[in-house]
């Protein structure tokens, strides 16, 4: 599969089976992102099951609130 956009996000596909992409686009340090972002991300989810985020720069207190953006969280407290 080729590299597509979708609203801003760059999408690249890492197996020829449609299992895994690449995203860029995201701006981090909007956390919590806007509702079209996360609707974005979630339709990528469904349609690949593994997204893959580099170089995010998140730290622990926007990565949980990113993650609260996608449902309900199950933790480790530990």
């Amino acid at each position: 599969m080729e590299p597509f956009s979708i609203d801003g996000l760059t999408v690249r596909p890492i197996l020829g089976t449609g299992f895994g992409a690449e995203i860029e686009g995201v701006d981090w340090t909007r956390v919590p992102l806007s509702e079209k972002d996360i609707q974005n991300l979630v339709s990528l989810q469904n349609r690949f099951g593994v997204l893959i985020f580099r170089n995010t720069g998140l730290d622990n207190d926007r990565h949980v609130k990113f993650a609260a953006q996608l449902g309900e969280l199950e933790m480790n407290p530990t």
